[in-house]
């Protein structure tokens, strides 16, 4: 019994581990549209994008935003971040 409960533990922990190392190369391979314009560089066309979660949108102080960017006052999260990449222009 008890080895059959760890067996059952372990292949949990294995799924898991597996759908997080998926999701993790998934959302690699989502970020190259992002990196054309989002990158460590000071010259890139968008901003780093280093602890955007719960940050404010146009918080940072060594970025030029567009007027719509300023206006928005969000705090950027999953939701909106979303909404976001699925329509940049919207």
């Amino acid at each position: 019994m008890l080895s059959s409960v760890v067996m059952g533990a372990s292949l949990a922990i294995s799924t898991v581990s597996l759908a997080a190392a998926a999701d993790a190369e998934h959302g690699k391979v989502l970020f190259h549209a992002c990196a054309a314009c989002h990158n460590e560089r000071a010259d890139a066309l968008g901003p780093d994008l280093k602890g955007v979660f719960e940050r404010t949108s146009a918080a940072r102080e060594d970025f030029r935003y567009s007027g719509p960017m300023m206006r928005a006052n969000l705090i950027w999260d999953e939701a909106n971040l979303k909404a976001y990449i699925a329509d940049p222009a919207g």
